[in-house]
């Protein structure tokens, strides 16, 4: 339940903020290095997420 709300909020956010008449990219891929794991990438064309706020993304548990 977790992962699903995850990727849902990350795909939801991409939509919202991506620039008007750009697409929005969501790709599935298998880890090279692990099979059991799978790589979710999504790409948007948005303003992404200000660097003074990078820190706090980065070091949540």
């Amino acid at each position: 339940m977790l992962l699903h709300s995850a990727i849902e909020n990350v795909v939801r956010n991409a939509i919202k903020y991506t620039k008007r008449d750009t697409t929005v990219e969501i790709n599935m891929l298998t880890d090279a290095q692990n099979l059991h794991n799978i790589i979710i990438q999504v790409r948007d064309h948005g303003p992404g997420v200000p660097k003074e706020m990078l820190p706090i993304y980065l070091n949540r548990s």
